[in-house]
């Protein structure tokens, strides 16, 4: 790809990134970055982010793995495991949504759950993979045991 930039492109740009100072950006990101008009979608272990997340002093509205409003968890059932689902499983329960959702906003919060969905997929795949290697591994013992006799 060619972008016609001049061979100095990155030299300057690299000056005008050590020139602007901290007040520079702070104006900036004010006059550009209006946080009302935005999504803020976190997706992550929510043990390690919720906390930190309500500080931050946003509305914080969770969502499962489907896009529905979170519902709490009964007391007592983890679904992970009562719902035959893995202990290993990466617990993604939060997504932050404005309620003024713009759609690209929402297409972007879908294609991170649909990231998120994958994720999942391929950890459930990799765990059905270590099962099957796990038994493979047994098989091959048991066969080099009747071998040695």
């Amino acid at each position: 790809i060619d972008y016609n930039l001049p061979k100095t492109f990155v030299n300057e740009q690299n000056q005008i990134l050590s020139a602007i100072t901290k007040e520079e950006l702070d104006a900036l990101s004010r006059k550009l970055v209006t946080t009302d008009k935005m999504a803020i979608v976190v997706v992550g272990d929510k043990k390690l982010i919720f906390e930190g997340l309500k500080k931050l002093g946003y509305e914080v509205i969770e969502l499962d793995v489907n896009g529905n409003v979170f519902v709490e968890k009964p007391a007592g059932i983890d679904p992970k495991t009562q719902l035959g689902g893995s202990k290993n499983m990466i617990d993604t329960d939060t997504v932050v949504i404005p309620a003024n959702e713009t759609k690209a906003q929402r297409k972007a919060r879908e294609k991170a759950q649909k990231a998120q969905k994958a994720a999942k997929e391929a950890q459930e795949k990799a765990e059905k993979a270590q099962k099957a290697a796990k038994e493979a591994q047994i098989k091959a013992e048991k066969a080099k045991e009747k071998t040695s006799k």
